[in-house]
């Protein structure tokens, strides 16, 4: 009996005669890869050289905004990869441009919210209304240790705080349980401290990325 060759998993169509995407296969100027994969359901396209982001672009909503607090911390969770240089971190204002301000700086925390790495501090430089600020880390880049969990951090100290864009946050109880993905944290800040205090003051999530050098 003859054998019959064997296909490569790139070239091989489901039952039906759809066919299905290779993991090689070109998008746009990029590729999907398994890392692609492994930070979000479904392909999504990101801006050049973004490595992790708190949502994909298509779930953002530019009616949610999240309300910043003047001197307090705001923690994202997003999933990151291990062996991930971060180079800069962005986020997307909403309706409110900051006004008067003195401190505005970004921040990557671990999954026990203990400060990894920390920007630049824009301080009084504008942050216009819908719009991407991004802070490039200091005194270097960052390198992941671990496949998980880390929380990207926003301080801003303003007279008028710069409202976020994002997304609601869930309603559904099981959700809502601790580690929050969304959250205002330690108050009082001039600083990205150290570690953050557990908080227990939910809010919507921000849109914010991670870029590579």
């Amino acid at each position: 009996m003859r054998s019959r060759p064997r296909r490569s998993p790139t070239s091989r169509s489901p039952r039906g005669g759809r066919s299905r995407v290779s993991f090689t296969a070109p998008l746009a100027s990029g590729a999907v890869t398994l890392a692609d994969l492994s930070v979000y359901p479904y392909v999504d396209l990101l801006p050049a050289k973004v490595v992790a982001a708190t949502m994909p672009i298509p779930a953002i909503d530019s009616a949610t905004l999240t309300t910043l607090v003047s001197g307090t911390v705001c923690a994202i969770a997003v999933y990151i990869p291990s062996g991930v240089t971060v180079h800069s971190i962005s986020f997307l204002s909403g309706t409110t441009a900051l006004a008067t301000g003195t401190h505005q700086v970004f921040g990557l925390y671990d999954n026990n919210l203990n400060l990894l790495a920390t920007t630049t501090d824009d301080t009084s430089t504008a942050w216009a209304a819908q719009s991407i600020k991004t802070l490039t880390l200091t005194p270097s880049d960052f390198t992941t240790t671990y496949d998980g969990l880390y929380y990207v951090a926003i301080l801003v100290a303003a007279t008028t705080v710069p409202s976020l864009t994002g997304e609601q946050p869930p309603t559904v109880t099981p959700l809502l349980a601790s580690p929050y993905y969304a959250a205002l944290y330690n108050t009082g800040q001039t600083a990205l401290p150290a570690t953050l205090a557990f908080s227990a003051t939910r809010t919507s999530k921000p849109y914010a990325h991670l870029s590579s050098p």
